[in-house]
């Protein structure tokens, strides 16, 4: 239910602040105290104002202060995960490198790892043989397709947009072929 009698400054501050906490804008309107009913069109509203705006940049500022989330950290982890090398999370007899000896660059490549006990037998001559590790390696494409958002590597047109300019880049040291 809405609340009555609050002044409209404080609860713009109070829709900046709880819209900090989960990026929310029709649920921050709603615990900010305005109408269910319009919370949607009351907080697109409430973003459009520079005023709120200020605010909300403020208070995130300081969470991603606090949490050392900043665009060069983020970018650095993204470039890890893209142009990480598989290879060199294994030694030489291709067994998994133990995870304390991984350098940040390896252990970054990795989204989960799953162990379990190998048996042979049954019964009571069941008995254990080894240990199994499973790794799931972080999605390559993914964070390409990230670094390529952020150096602005998106950009498609079709050949009528672009005036029908067709452009060809070899990565091979080969002659271009003519004909």
């Amino acid at each position: 239910m809405a609340q009555t009698g609050k002044p409209a400054a404080d609860r713009r501050v109070r829709f900046a602040y709880e819209y900090a906490k989960d990026l929310n804008a029709t649920q921050a309107a709603i615990r900010a105290g305005y109408a269910p009913r319009s919370a949607y069109v009351t907080a697109s509203r409430l973003l459009a104002d520079p005023e709120v705006g200020e605010q909300i940049a403020k208070l995130l500022k300081r969470v991603t202060d606090a949490a050392e989330i900043t665009a060069e950290r983020t970018c650095r982890e993204i470039a890890r995960i893209a142009y990480g090398d598989v290879r060199r999370l294994f030694d030489e007899g291709y067994n998994l490198k133990a995870l304390a000896d991984l350098t940040e660059d390896e252990a970054a490549m990795i989204g989960g790892v799953e162990s379990f006990e190998e048996y042979q037998g049954r019964g009571e001559e069941r008995q254990a043989v080894g240990m199994v590790r499973r790794i799931k390696v972080r999605d390559k494409l993914v964070a390409l397709e990230k670094c390529m958002s952020i150096l602005g590597m998106h950009k498609t047109a079709s050949p009528g947009e672009t005036g029908g300019l067709n452009l060809t880049i070899r990565l091979s040291s080969d002659p271009p072929r003519r004909g």
